[in-house]
């Protein structure tokens, strides 16, 4: 389920770090901010684009406040992921 898995912000914390992990991030030290989604989601997002040049493409707010979120967007946003790391 593209949209629904990623919008608990854990699947953008184990992809961060699956590949800076030992240079940056500690999944158990942003498992400490849960429940507050949308400031994981900032941190990931901007360090996704601190340390890969990923640009943002999304807020967090696109994930966590819609019901569903837009799954062309996150899409878009993943591809730019795979182009990265391909």
């Amino acid at each position: 389920n593209l949209d629904l898995d990623w919008k608990n912000s854990m699947l953008f914390v184990y992809l961060l770090h699956r590949f800076y992990g030992d240079q940056y991030i500690v999944v158990q030290e942003f498992s400490e901010l849960l429940p507050n989604h949308q400031l994981v989601l900032k941190l990931i997002f901007d360090s996704a684009q601190t340390l890969a040049g990923i640009p943002i493409l999304i807020e967090p707010e696109d994930l966590t406040e819609m019901e569903r979120p837009d799954s062309l967007s996150l899409t878009t946003y993943l591809l730019e992921w795979i182009a990265r790391f391909s």
